[in-house]
């Protein structure tokens, strides 16, 4: 999952409209959803500043559930197949390069399948933009084998590249404290 918030005691919140921030039992929501890897490269995981951001890996750490961001990837061998899960934070300006030179890392590191999750877009856009159709194909290119996309709090469209898939927004799974969102 995209995981856009803190688990944090942190009182150091970012100045900025929305900051999220859960205490560290709220990891317990992400094991009983059966959540093992989660995306931390997107535009709330400094919230509350590197504190937060630390007191969150480690919380995640701690419970055992993997997560990726930037150049740190996750690795997960199912059924024998090792899987590299690497995350993007396309807001923050991500090159084309970084993208290449990570999913290249973990092609190096014996990984069969490569997830790429992107935090990119503009919100309430129902279509890809042509940057997230440029870093989609890169990553694909590049060896990635599925690329996942969000922030746009809408669907956006799939596009069949190269004989993969890049899903340009998935839209809000799970969304708390916003019971009546204008687009259901």
């Amino acid at each position: 999952v995209n995981f856009e918030g803190t688990l944090t005691t942190s009182t150091a919140r970012a100045n900025k409209t929305f900051t999220f921030k859960a205490p560290a039992k709220y990891v317990k929501i992400l094991k009983k959803g059966s959540v093992e890897v989660v995306n931390l490269a997107n535009n709330h995981t400094m919230d509350f500043g590197s504190q937060g951001f630390k007191d969150t890996k480690n919380t995640l750490k701690k419970n055992k559930i993997s997560y990726c961001e930037g150049s740190t990837i996750a690795y997960k061998t199912v059924k024998g197949v090792k899987i590299a899960f690497v995350g993007f934070n396309a807001l923050n300006g991500v090159t084309e390069q970084q993208v290449k030179n990570t999913i290249q890392t973990a092609k190096k590191k014996k990984a069969k399948i490569i997830i790429a999750s992107f935090h990119w877009g503009i919100e309430k856009e129902y279509y890809p933009n042509t940057r997230q159709k440029t870093l989609g194909r890169c990553a694909i290119s590049s060896g990635a084998s599925l690329v996942l996309g969000h922030h746009p709090h809408r669907v956006q469209g799939i596009e069949k590249y190269k004989g993969r898939y890049i899903v340009y927004s998935l839209g809000n799974f799970s969304f708390g404290g916003h019971t009546n969102p204008d687009d259901k």
